[in-house]
């Protein structure tokens, strides 16, 4: 196809668009609002994600040592927990650090009175998994290691955690698929309105011996503009809610693992993008093909 035919089928597109600028209008706002919802849901679905992928790194199952162990048999020990499958990084935590760290966190109690070092703790090994749904299977495998003494018995919490991370998941992707299908519906039906409105102008064009693809190209065209104007209006609608929400979060957001402005803003806008040609350009095929028997 020449280039002076798309250089037309642009002209007419935009032509179209201002000719019809009620129900352009109309169908802009209509998909702008379905890609709004799919974009908020997919915002939701990210941060599920991060979340949950923050929180299975910073979950730490702890294995505490026998007090009689000499500095070689700690780190056989090591060892051996880095051998054990679906065990990602180990980090010893010697008796006098973790004093340390319980006096940062709880400060001078009454606890400590006449305590002023480690002697009352163990060395231990904090062990980070490589997917929480092994921990189980991981504690097992510890508590046959010689020389550990106990091993934290958190396995409950963690399959609570993994089983509850997994339906969020489950139920945020169901819910942007079932969004963008009715986003689908909304642009087919949309488009449907604004070419039956244009009916006598396709049938004067296929009288006088205009071919299909020739007919439909402008509808394509101004179908990938709408989309396209629709994406960049329900971007800037959820980047300025997530601008807010996130602002509120403040450091509680980081802490929890809310993704940031930047992390967000390419992939939401990427995808929008995206749904909004694909939405625009499949509502005015079909609506051009099936309804007007082009």
């Amino acid at each position: 196809m020449q280039i002076h035919s798309f250089k037309t089928f642009f002209k007419d597109a935009f032509k179209n668009i201002a000719t019809n600028g009620l129900m352009s209008v109309a169908t802009i706002i209509t998909l702008s609002a379905g890609i709004f919802l799919f974009g908020l849901t997919l915002a939701i679905t990210l941060n599920v994600f991060a979340v949950t992928d923050k929180l299975q790194k910073d979950f730490k199952l702890a294995v505490y040592l026998s007090e009689d162990l000499e500095k070689a048999d700690i780190n056989s020990i090591g060892l051996k927990i880095k051998d054990i499958p679906n065990v990602a990084e180990i980090e010893f935590v010697s008796k006098e650090d973790a004093f340390i760290d319980f006096k940062k966190q709880f400060g001078e109690t009454d606890i400590l009175d006449g305590i002023d070092d480690g002697s009352i703790l163990r060395n231990s090994y904090k062990i980070t998994l490589t997917d929480l749904s092994y921990s189980k299977q991981v504690s097992e495998n510890l508590k046959n290691i010689h020389g550990i003494a106990k091993v934290s018995e958190l396995e409950d919490a963690m399959d609570k955690f993994v089983l509850v991370s997994k339906k969020l998941q489950v139920a945020t992707v169901t819910i942007s698929i079932i969004l963008c299908l009715l986003a689908v519906l909304i642009i087919t039906n949309t488009i449907n309105m604004s070419i039956f409105s244009r009916r006598k102008q396709i049938n004067i064009m296929k009288y006088i011996g205009a071919t299909d693809w020739y007919i439909r190209w402008p509808f394509i065209i101004e179908g990938l503009l709408i989309g396209l104007i629709s994406s960049a209006l329900s971007f800037l609608g959820i980047y300025y809610l997530y601008n807010i929400l996130i602002g509120a979060s403040g450091k509680s957001g980081e802490l929890i693992g809310f993704l940031s402005r930047s992390e967000i803003a390419v992939p939401i806008l990427m995808s929008l993008i995206a749904v909004g040609l694909f939405l625009g350009c499949f509502g005015s095929t079909v609506s051009v093909k099936k309804h007007l028997k082009v």
